[in-house]
């Protein structure tokens, strides 16, 4: 029992699918775009609706 618990150790251990060396992805070439600005918020209940009031 030892020896098949050996073994199956051993075959799991060797065997993980991968061949050849282990390489890390290329780095992407270029930065997202920023994300979009943030209008600015209205203190004191003022409107910024341009209505002409």
């Amino acid at each position: 029992m030892r020896t098949l618990t050996a073994l199956f150790l051993l075959s799991a251990l060797t065997s993980c699918g991968q061949t050849g060396p282990l390489q890390m992805p290329p780095a992407p070439r270029e930065a997202p775009p920023p994300p979009p600005a943030v209008a600015p918020q209205v203190e004191n209940g003022e409107t910024n609706d341009n209505s002409g009031e």
